[in-house]
């Protein structure tokens, strides 16, 4: 994004001069940082319940939970992919959980959640 940022202030500098080119500079930046906030994926566990995004659930409804390699991740958002899941992932991240929804009541069998550490996620959804 940064390099999207300085080619758009380059071609207002070129065309404007200098004091557009810093206003350019200065709304290009602000854009980039809200895009980069909400494409942010927050994820938290807090006493008994579990956040991802805007979704969460009671962890007395977790089922099994699963730590995914790469290779398992990528296949369950592709050739293996349940459109009645619950998907959160950020492309650039290649691993994650798979955790099981035990809730009758809920037609989303499970979760797919991207996470760089999936390892960290699963100790703290198992406490």
């Amino acid at each position: 994004m940064a390099g999207l940022d300085l080619s758009i202030v380059i071609a207002v500098w070129a065309g404007l001069g200098n004091t557009s080119a810093l206003i350019a500079a200065i709304i290009s930046s602000a854009f980039t940082a809200y895009l980069y906030s909400i494409s942010t994926l927050r994820i938290s566990v807090e006493k008994d319940l579990f956040f991802v995004g805007r979704a969460t659930i009671e962890k007395k409804y977790l089922g099994d939970i699963r730590v995914l390699t790469g290779d398992e991740f990528r296949f369950l958002l592709g050739p293996g992919i349940n459109p009645e899941a619950f998907h959160a992932f950020r492309f650039w991240i290649k691993r994650g959980l798979k955790v099981e929804i035990k809730d009758s009541r809920d037609p989303t069998p499970y979760w797919l959640v991207s996470s760089k550490r999936p390892e960290k996620l699963l100790e703290a959804l198992q406490n």
